[in-house]
């Protein structure tokens, strides 16, 4: 994964919720729904927006960007998910192996707006199986799952169209300067910027929802006597987020 997280006690907490996806039922397909997501322009943004940062990388922490960020939840769009992420996940894959390049070199070849075969020819692998040719079209079809990907996401969302949250979100891909990257590298193939601030004020409002939705609960639950056992929770951050892991 290109943003692993760091730090022993977020390891922990990272596999603990990969295991616990696995073990429950219809788990396996839920995981691959689950990754698809984590590909997609919905999740990198909020973890850009919400990850650490270790100098001028992305310090991916569970317990602020996965634990906090409201997967959607519609089963109606799971078989879709499931289908375009494994779709990208083997044309990435199978390109990988073909040009001999690992993961960050194909996506710095990915968000080149200049892009060549010729661009390609130099920057492929000493044992890739392809030409230049083949591989500049294989990017460009890595761009359109790409583009698949963020669609079925939207419409798992229910955001491809007007909701509650607004008027029909238009993602507008293109190559966009991103301000929170070096000056000198700040170029990706992504959500257009007023596209990107919509789109993480919606996930935060439906946090906050799920947020206030799950606090109503658990003080419905609560017992007459206030119990002194603790209770193990996600710390806070600085914005009103989930303390635990939406698992449901």
């Amino acid at each position: 994964w290109e943003y692993a997280p760091t730090g022993l006690r977020d390891l922990v907490v990272y596999y603990l919720l990969r295991i616990y996806d696995l073990l429950r039922p219809g788990g396996f397909t839920a995981l691959i729904t689950t990754n698809s997501i984590l590909q997609s322009c919905f999740h990198e943004s909020w973890m850009r927006k919400h990850s650490g940062a270790l100098k001028n990388d992305v310090r991916y922490l569970p317990t602020k960007c996965f634990a906090t960020f409201p997967f959607p939840r519609d089963p109606a769009h799971e078989a879709a998910l499931a289908a375009i992420g494994e779709a990208y996940h083997e044309h990435r894959r199978a390109l990988m192996r073909d040009l001999w390049l690992g993961l960050t070199d194909l996506y710095n070849l990915f968000h080149r707006p200049d892009l060549t075969a010729a661009l390609i020819t130099a920057e492929r692998g000493d044992r890739a199986t392809i030409p230049g040719t083949e591989g500049f079209t294989r990017l460009l079809r890595l761009r359109e799952l790409h583009l698949a990907l963020d669609a079925a996401v939207l419409a798992a969302y229910g955001w491809d169209r007007a909701s509650d949250f607004g008027p029909a979100l238009a993602l507008r891909h293109d190559f966009n300067a991103l301000d929170n990257l070096p000056e000198n590298d700040r170029t990706r193939y992504t959500l257009h910027p007023a596209a990107r601030r919509e789109l993480l004020a919606r996930l935060l409002k439906l946090n906050h929802h799920r947020a206030a939705a799950q606090e109503t609960k658990a003080t419905a639950k609560k017992p007459q006597a206030p119990s002194k056992q603790r209770v193990m929770q996600f710390p806070a951050s600085d914005l009103e987020l989930f303390k635990s892991a939406d698992l449901s």
